[in-house]
């Protein structure tokens, strides 16, 4: 289960990985403070064990488990991920002072 405290922004990805610029766009925007959460096809990042290395040991990083369970992959998914239900998305939403859609 997540902390509940007040952080900076929220970045949302539902781009494939192929989608190579706006994941560099994204990583090079992340301050401390912020989260990534992938959604839709973005979660097959999560099957990549080298793509979280690309992002900041100090970014918490997400994936919305019913676009997890929808791919069949969540026995795939790298350790650096966490896994998150709706409610729990609907918490990081409010948890998070602005939240910046990368699609």
């Amino acid at each position: 289960m997540m902390e509940l405290l007040e952080y900076e922004t929220l970045h949302i990805i539902n781009k494939n990985p192929g989608n190579t610029q706006i994941y560099a766009d994204c990583i090079q925007n992340l301050l401390e403070g912020d989260a990534v959460l992938l959604i839709e096809a973005a979660v097959y990042a999560s099957c990549d064990k080298t793509m979280a290395l690309y992002f900041p040991k100090y970014i918490p990083l997400y994936t919305l488990k019913a676009d997890v369970d929808a791919r069949g992959i969540s026995q795939r998914m790298s350790d650096e991920y966490s896994s998150i239900d709706d409610d729990e998305f609907v918490k990081l939403c409010c948890l998070y002072r602005k939240s910046i859609s990368w699609f």
